[in-house]
């Protein structure tokens, strides 16, 4: 059976994208074939039927110069919707024998501005228990890449993939990448406060959840910076790393649980039974620990009113949609007055009532 190579990538205008997918093809079409999530109709600009030659009519040599300039490119494009892609990409992940991930800024391949990743040191007193949510209210930043391709990199790490997944990243754009990842280092992508007479005092920067998938760079096979894409010094270290990787065993992929399961199953990060409801476990971008069962936003509504009468995010803002209810508990509890977690899937705040 041919061997897979899965890329990952941005989703720019389809005719550059397309340009990207030839210059990878040139390297990867020594050991297999490239897979990709279509992006719009990028297939109308690569030439995919060898068959098809428009100058062979013109004669031997016309058609042999149109192979020449035009070559057919052994890629697979896969066609998915903003519902199923995250359900293709696992997948892919699990077929491939190398995943290629193209960790760039998720706007245009050019060099961008992004404003710096730091604090807002500020000193808020508390005199009253909702002065804590204008304390751990702060800006949240991003690296600049996109968040669906920070999460096809945790699909990676998820499905036991990272030893056979190489990264490509612009020169221009490791710094920003190197700036998120020190505080993901150093506070795992949440405010770290200082507790001090009559208040609390703000001093680290906060990441989104998804940034957090930078950490996996640390474990993936190979990370290659690049000035030029496609270039000599490119090509040769992205010919190597394939190389290696086709060379090592195939990596063991155990594939992440897809959809809503119909009962409680071992989940990560610490493997104990959870009893996710009513959000595929594929959209989860952080999973709490320990057992629990998820509440939807009407059982919220049910057992804390006045909660479900502000729901939004303290932290950063995000509404409920982006708030994963649970309690920790094997089935739900509608008392009351029960108590209810809230943990938010995009800055990874927590609170409790």
């Amino acid at each position: 059976m041919e061997a897979r190579i899965l890329l990952l990538r941005p989703f720019w205008e389809s005719a550059i994208t397309a340009e990207y997918i030839r210059r990878v093809h040139g390297y990867t079409r020594y050991f297999g074939r490239l897979v990709a999530i279509r992006n719009g109709d990028e297939p109308l600009h690569v030439r995919l039927d060898p068959t098809l030659n428009p100058w062979r009519s013109r004669g031997a040599l016309a058609g042999w110069l149109y192979d020449r300039l035009n070559p057919s490119l052994n890629v697979e494009f896969l066609s998915a919707t903003d519902e199923t892609w995250q359900a293709k990409v696992i997948e892919q992940i699990g077929l491939a024998r190398a995943v290629i991930l193209h960790l760039a800024p998720r706007q245009t391949p050019d060099t961008q501005a992004f404003p710096d990743i730091r604090v807002e040191r500020r000193f808020v007193p508390i005199q009253k228990p909702e002065d804590f949510d204008e304390a751990v209210r702060t800006d949240v930043h991003e690296a600049g890449t996109g968040q669906g391709l920070l999460r096809e990199l945790d699909y990676c790490r998820q499905a036991g993939a990272l030893a056979k997944t190489i990264v490509l990243v612009p020169d221009h754009f490791m710094p920003r990448i190197q700036a998120a990842l020190s505080v993901v280092n150093m506070g795992h992508g949440i405010d770290a406060f200082e507790l001090v007479d009559g208040g609390v005092r703000t001093f680290l920067p906060k990441v989104s959840t998804l940034d957090h998938a930078l950490a996996n760079l640390q474990q993936v096979w190979s990370v290659i910076p690049y000035r030029r894409f496609g270039g000599p010094v490119f090509g040769g270290r992205l010919l190597r790393a394939l190389n290696d990787v086709f060379a090592a065993p195939p990596a063991q992929s155990a594939p992440p649980c897809v959809g809503i399961p119909p009962e409680p199953i071992p989940l990560p990060p610490d493997g104990k039974l959870k009893h996710i409801r009513f959000t595929p476990v594929e959209r989860l971008t952080k999973i709490p620990v320990g057992r629990l069962v998820e509440l939807s936003f009407e059982e919220v509504a049910q057992i804390q009113p006045e909660w479900a009468a502000d729901p939004n995010c303290p932290s950063c803002g995000s509404g409920p949609e982006r708030i994963f209810w649970y309690q920790k508990e094997a089935s739900p509890d509608l008392t009351p007055g029960a108590t209810i977690v809230m943990l938010c899937q995009y800055c990874g705040y927590k609170d409790w009532r």
